[in-house]
């Protein structure tokens, strides 16, 4: 089947869901509007239910019919140059390091570190680990890849991750550029292959190509435990479905590839606050295409507590919105990504509703037996909510079974937790980074 059908049949699948919902939904605003008002009605149950219901069915329609090419081969390896912003990270740097060593990739592979004012002992461990490379070349060669090349750029000033990776842009030798976390890690020895067989094989208008990020510190809190379900479950789906599109929306820092020309003009990095996905939009506004690739694998630390995850979250969320203030026409594109880009304007509207209409509507029913707002309309989210990970869940299973990974089967009580109650946690982030943006307010990492 060709994508265009399968694009117009997932629009349709989430167009019969929207006149189910409606038909159930009619009512529901009635009882609303006698007790409030018709405007406020139809103001939350579209951002309760109407918009989410028709974001899941198209999610999950496109997930069944999801049938991606594998781009697993390369007649030549390309030389490649990988950008490390590093900022005190002497507990992660190393393994960072290592993992790129032992990547089997027949072209150069120039590392370019830059230490963004580092107060730890991030220099040395870099400066060991270069060492430990020159000593085990000559001594144990078939261990490391000879074809790496690690250079070290220090700075006493921390001046951002943005403007650190401009510099390496700078320093870059090749065509291809791969950004990766100091405290990311590949997980197999194929994963620059795969990344790179992708952004080559996919065709001269694709300019970028996202890795799958996976959680690494998934069992060291109840905030790691929840987000490796996340990572699982919502980041991966959703980039797998827009790459379906020839649309991914955010080539994240922590492991993608870019073609350097089209870094160069964009002028690079933005000095902005989510400088991955204001740079995506900037590839997309250009008429290039950003993939997705399932089968390159890096692992990475997520915060340990919900102080930390809200930072970041609020981060993300004022990346948004500087994204859609970078590139309003974005919105206007008509491409087959265009819906992800449409729904992602109305993220605030959703977050807005969900946790001022619908979670005092649910504490209203728990407790007071009042049911109006938390309605039986409500509960037909639950459903393709469910259809929508388990699908899901199918997916990724397999992906990672190729990868030589398992499922976190141990992991139950984050599963549950991310299944009931993760939005509920996120939303007060994401609320707050919207506000932080629109005003102006100063940006802290």
């Amino acid at each position: 089947m060709k994508l265009k059908s399968k694009f117009g049949l997932a629009i349709l699948a989430s167009i019969v869901w929207g006149i189910f919902t409606m038909y159930f939904g009619i009512p529901w605003i009635a009882d609303i509007a006698i007790v409030f008002s018709l405007s406020f009605a139809w103001f939350s149950v579209i951002g309760i239910a109407l918009i989410p219901g028709l974001a899941m069915a198209f999610i999950n329609a496109s997930l069944i019919m999801d049938k991606r090419k594998d781009y697993n081969g390369l007649k030549e390896h390309p030389p490649v140059s990988i950008l490390i912003a590093a900022k005190n990270e002497e507990e992660n740097i190393k393994y960072t390091l290592e993992s790129i060593l032992r990547q089997q990739y027949d072209g150069d592979i120039q590392v370019i570190i830059l230490n963004d004012g580092s107060t730890d002992t991030t220099i040395m461990q870099v400066g060991s680990m270069i060492d430990n490379q020159k000593w085990i070349n000559k001594t144990k060669p078939h261990l490391y890849n000879k074809n790496v090349n690690v250079k070290l750029y220090n700075y006493n000033q921390s001046v951002g991750k943005a403007n650190r990776l401009n510099d390496g842009l700078s320093f870059a030798k090749h065509d291809f550029i791969i950004t990766l976390d100091a405290d990311s890690v590949l997980h197999t020895p194929k994963a620059v292959y795969n990344l790179m067989a992708h952004i080559i094989n996919r065709g001269e208008d694709c300019a970028a190509v996202a890795g799958t990020i996976l959680v690494d510190n998934g069992y060291k809190s109840l905030m790691t435990r929840i987000q490796q379900w996340d990572y699982i479950f919502g980041i991966a789906s959703v980039k797998r479905i827009q790459s379906m599109y020839k649309g991914t929306l955010v080539a994240q820092g922590a492991f993608s590839v870019y073609k350097k020309s089209v870094l160069k003009e964009l002028g690079g990095w933005p000095d902005k606050i989510g400088e991955d996905i204001v740079l995506t939009w900037g590839i997309h506004s250009l008429g290039y295409k950003v993939g997705y690739e399932a089968n390159a694998i890096a692992f990475t630390n997520v915060p340990e507590t919900y102080k930390h995850f809200f930072r970041q979250r609020k981060r993300w969320a004022r990346g948004l919105i500087e994204a859609f203030k970078s590139y309003p026409k974005n919105l206007f594109a008509f491409k087959m990504h265009t819906p992800f880009v449409w729904y992602n304007f109305v993220f605030p509207y959703i977050d807005f509703t969900f946790l001022f209409i619908f979670v005092p509507g649910v504490i209203a029913a728990l407790f007071f037996e009042w049911y109006l707002m938390a309605s039986i309309m409500t509960l037909y989210l639950l459903p393709i909510g469910l259809i929508s990970n388990f699908i899901m869940y199918r997916i990724q299973k397999k992906s990672m079974k190729n990868n030589l990974l398992e499922m976190p089967q141990k992991n139950k009580s984050g599963f549950f937790i991310y299944l009931l109650f993760y939005q509920l946690i996120m939303t007060p982030a994401t609320l707050s980074g919207y506000v932080s943006e629109l005003l102006k307010r100063k940006r802290i990492w």
